[in-house]
């Protein structure tokens, strides 16, 4: 390095000393290393302020614990009661599938004893239910007033489709019934005959009324006459006769 440059740098750094001892310069180092102090201290105050917080929030934190202690013993009773509940269901089912066999096994008993009063009656509904079943019904229709603003008629239908209908209806409950009177010890034979003689009449008959357009008739005297495709038809067809006869040889 030359003498020159060496003398340079030395000037620089006797410089730099004499501005960073300078009374301007220390002043300023001062109140910053004062408001860097300041914020230091408030820094801490508030680390100090939270820690306060962070422990005052224990009691809730155990709160929560014994919450979830709680919630866990909750959680390990109700699995205890669904398998108490699972247990008593099973053996209900069972005890249940017991008694329901042994009744089926009791009806049977009653099935296979009935009176033949029971299965007599039984055949004698069914076939009185098939032969109404095929029973043509009697229908007859007479005309009623006209009402001749309408134009239309009254028809008044007579017919035992009701009566018949209502019969075996009849012997349908009366089937069902005989078959649940074989649950029972005795048969009760004046009941029976009671149900035989009370099937519905199926002669009685029942009317119904409904109304029926009349066919209408032209009174109009011009519908009389010939209409003018019907004329020209008539005149071109007269034509051809006076043409073939003209042409006929005499």
């Amino acid at each position: 390095m030359s003498p020159t440059a060496q003398a340079d740098i030395e000037k620089m750094e006797k410089l730099l000393d004499e501005i960073s001892n300078s009374p301007m310069v220390r002043a300023i180092k001062a109140d910053e290393a004062t408001a860097t102090l300041a914020k230091r201290q408030e820094a801490h105050a508030q680390i100090d302020a939270l820690q306060e917080d962070a422990e005052a929030l224990a009691p809730m934190r155990a709160e929560i614990d014994s919450t979830i202690e709680r919630l866990a013993a909750l959680d390990r009773e109700r699995a205890a009661m669904i398998g108490e509940i699972n247990g008593k269901r099973g053996a209900l089912a069972r005890l249940k599938l017991n008694i329901e066999t042994e009744i089926r096994q009791q009806e049977c008993i009653l099935f296979e004893t009935a009176d033949p009063k029971i299965d007599e009656a039984i055949t004698f509904f069914r076939d009185k239910h098939e032969a109404l079943r095929r029973k043509t019904p009697d229908t007859q229709t007479h005309a009623g007033e006209k009402n001749l603003i309408n134009w239309t008629k009254k028809l008044i239908t007579f017919s035992n489709i009701r009566s018949i209908n209502t019969a075996l209806l009849y012997c349908v409950a009366a089937v069902h019934e005989l078959e649940c009177m074989k649950l029972t010890p005795t048969v009760d034979a004046d009941h029976i005959e009671a149900l035989k003689r009370g099937i519905p009449d199926t002669g009685e008959m029942t009317d119904t009324t409904s109304e029926k357009p009349m066919p209408r008739f032209d009174t109009d005297p011009r519908s009389l006459l010939k209409s003018d495709s019907q004329l020209t038809w008539e005149l071109e067809k007269l034509k051809e006769r006076w043409q073939k006869i003209m042409k006929r040889p005499w």
